[in-house]
């Protein structure tokens, strides 16, 4: 038995082996394309089928881009030759590489590693599949942010998955850290008392030489890589502890004020993008959760849009729109900013299927639904027992489930959540 078992795996490697599979690309892959081709390489490997460059193998994958049905679109379509495997654009390639070496992977057939690759023609529904990660703790965001091996497998898995954006948000109601991002990567000329209190340069090297690196891999997987600058002081309140605020905090930012919040913002923001050129946009927090004062928004935004303006025109400017008043959407439209509004992700809370926002404590029903609605609500309505005076009436405040609304004729459960 053991000689025969031995006979059967020598008989299947000898099989596996002589079939060769030859890849022709028709121009230089760009970075998406070239890992697909590489995620399509190792899958033939490691089913033990040889690769060659060139057109002399047994099975022949040519890898083109022509226009198909707009960006991102694909098809991959067998030929008597083997494959012919196509992209509307470089990461529309490389996507269709990608299906094809995880079809590689399910096949059982030692003679044929496409055994389980169909003719398939296909293009994306929504043009932006974006997903954002936040630096609410140093030690654990250092953990994975210097983590090179942890990037090249959560990058991989963002491409395979077929997102097209990632954010990396710097600052957000974490007891100040971020805020501002700019002292974490470099200092600013003419601010020499504005820094990260305990911060080396050699630390702020290495920060700015691992963000530039996450830029590069992101671009190899066809991700673009937007930066979220979203807190610009640290005052308190919102933002975390008002103690941490008012004196020196190791590994918090120092020695930004009222009177020189536009200035140093504009130096830093000029070196951000000269120091970071490959970035693809910065989302801006626009509102007063980022440190901003009412007073001080039309100054500081009109400013800032100049910088990029002139200083980045390339670099999307992307405003979260929460509390922006309309005439600021002006100026930046008046100006010729390359400049997007952009709303909340849905689901950032991690709510359900069926979310209904809320603020008042009110919620409503829909006829005939028996089944569990999720409602982010505020925390800060302060209420203690039923939320309205007319049904369906629900107790609103607590986290975890907190009850039913009584209606006709569903019965709708809640569970409280944070609305930012």
């Amino acid at each position: 038995m053991k000689r025969l078992l031995i006979s059967i795996l020598a008989l299947a490697a000898v099989t596996s082996a002589a079939v060769r599979v030859s890849v022709v690309s028709e121009a230089a892959p760009g970075p998406a394309a070239r890992h697909g081709l590489s995620k399509l390489r190792a899958a033939l490997e490691a089913r033990g089928f040889e690769w060659e460059a060139g057109a002399r193998g047994d099975l022949r994958v040519t890898a083109r881009i022509r226009p198909l049905d707009g960006p991102e679109s694909l098809e991959i379509r067998r030929t008597r030759e083997g494959l012919e495997v196509t992209g509307g654009d470089d990461r529309g390639l490389m996507y269709a590489l990608l299906d094809l070496a995880d079809r590689v992977g399910w096949g059982k057939d030692a003679s044929n590693p496409f055994s389980e690759v169909r003719n398939v023609r296909e293009k994306p529904d929504a043009p932006d599949r974006a997903v954002s990660i936040y630096t609410m703790q140093r030690a654990y965001f250092e953990s994975r942010f210097f983590d090179e091996k942890y990037w090249r497998r959560y990058f991989d898995m963002l491409a395979r998955d077929r997102f097209n954006s990632f954010v990396l948000i710097f600052g957000y109601e974490c007891d100040g850290l971020f805020a501002p991002a700019h002292p974490y990567f470099f200092d600013v000329e003419g601010f020499p008392d504005v820094r990260v209190v305990g911060l080396t340069k050699g630390q702020q090297k290495k920060n700015l030489r691992t963000l530039n690196r996450l830029i590069d891999m992101a671009h190899e997987r066809g991700l673009r890589f937007t930066a979220g600058l979203w807190d610009h002081i640290f005052r308190g309140g919102v933002q975390g502890k008002n103690e941490l605020a008012n004196k020196p905090t190791p590994g918090l930012v120092w020695g930004l004020n009222a009177d020189n919040l536009s200035a140093y913002h504009v130096a830093a923001l000029k070196k951000f993008v000269r120091m970071a050129p490959r970035i693809d946009a910065i989302q801006f927090r626009m509102h007063g959760e980022s440190g901003l004062k009412k007073s001080e928004m039309r100054d500081f935004w009109t400013r800032m849009y100049q910088v990029m303006k002139e200083n980045a025109p390339q670099v999307q400017f992307v405003a979260r729109v929460k509390d922006y008043p309309d005439e600021l959407i002006n100026i930046a439209v008046d100006m010729g900013l390359n400049y997007r509004l952009a709303t909340k992700y849905w689901a950032e809370q991690m709510g359900c299927r069926g979310t209904r926002r809320i603020s008042t404590g009110r919620t409503s029903t829909t006829a005939g639904t028996a089944t569990p609605t999720c409602c982010a609500i505020r925390r800060s309505t302060g209420c203690t027992g039923g939320c309205g005076t007319a049904a369906p009436r629900a107790c609103c405040c607590g986290a975890a489930p907190i009850g039913c609304a009584a209606s006709s004729p569903a019965r709708t459960c809640m569970t409280a959540t944070a609305s930012r």
